[in-house]
């Protein structure tokens, strides 16, 4: 808890709402109102950790590429090829005869702009896993 016991007040912020939605909670007023000011003023910084399958050709670098909804995998995200979503298309489900996907506040989350999404990276180490290579 926090000092209030008022879990309202102990939510801070949610990290990534598109992605992970992690959330940040405060165990004190006063790490509440500096989280809070850390955030406003954009001084929190975030570092990711990824297994990926193979090894990287590169040791480090940039991936510079705008992020979009996944329509097939709501609420996942991919790379806005530039394309139309014909490769993407999902079926429309239907409840008691209603199409769930017009739902407003769903339309509004799939439909959104894609996000520019900027990704430096540094490879750690090349490893095996089980046989198989992995950076």
């Amino acid at each position: 808890g926090n000092e209030s016991d008022d879990v309202d007040k102990m939510a801070v912020h949610r990290l990534d709402l598109d992605t992970s939605g992690v959330v940040v909670y405060a165990r004190s007023d006063l790490a509440l109102r500096n989280l809070n000011e850390a955030f406003r003023d954009r001084k929190v910084k975030k570092k990711y950790q990824a297994l990926l399958c193979g090894h990287m050709a590169v040791l480090e670098g940039e991936i510079n590429m705008p992020l979009k909804r996944d329509r097939r995998s709501p609420p996942f995200m991919r790379v806005d090829t530039g394309k139309d979503d014909d490769d993407n298309t999902i079926e429309q489900e239907k409840v008691e005869g209603e199409d769930i996907n017009k739902h407003g506040g769903f339309d509004k989350m799939m439909n959104k702009a894609p996000k520019p999404s900027l990704t430096l990276f540094h490879v750690i180490s090349f490893e095996h896993l089980d046989g198989l290579p992995v950076t």
